[in-house]
């Protein structure tokens, strides 16, 4: 697998189902339906976890030791030194800033803890009342596009100043 070839990342539409499958089959598909995409917004929610705790621990530490250099006499060879981590910490903290790493975060981690829900609803579909079980199904998929949705709405929103 390639550094662009990113498969394991998107979450799969195939969501097939029909009034003809089992109870169980409508239920089982429901709830594999809902897990891939609490798999998703896991692995997305760790992401931006991971960057918010890297690029923060990163702008700290290129500070740090930005100040301590800036305190000692490098010579005229090395004096570029502090100036160029101090700019590369500014460059950490603006990419936080800029990119919403946080928000991103928070909006994902949301989105898991959203989809587990359903994932909960949907393993307690009653498979005993077959004339309601393909209703159900179709409410489960339908509340799961509403996150995607509310996901979505979410990701691309533009922050007040």
């Amino acid at each position: 697998m390639g550094f662009f070839d990113k498969k394991k990342d998107r979450k799969q539409p195939e969501f097939t189902i029909s009034p003809d499958m089992s109870p169980k089959d409508l239920r089982q598909a429901v709830v594999e339906y809902a897990q891939l995409h609490s798999k998703w917004y896991e692995n997305q929610a760790r992401k931006m976890s991971n960057s918010w705790n890297y690029i923060t621990f990163s702008t700290i530490v290129l500070s740090a030791i930005s100040s301590v250099l800036a305190a000692y006499d490098l010579g005229s060879d090395y004096r570029w030194l502090p100036a160029g981590l101090s700019a590369a910490a500014g460059l950490c903290a603006a990419y936080l800033t800029q990119f919403r790493v946080r928000d991103l975060w928070q909006i994902r981690e949301t989105g898991r803890i959203a989809a587990e829900k359903l994932v909960a609803k949907a393993q307690a579909v009653d498979v005993s009342d077959q004339s309601s079980i393909y209703a159900s199904t179709i409410a489960l998929r339908v509340e799961l596009h509403n996150l995607e949705q509310e996901q979505t709405d979410q990701f691309f929103a533009v922050p007040k100043a």
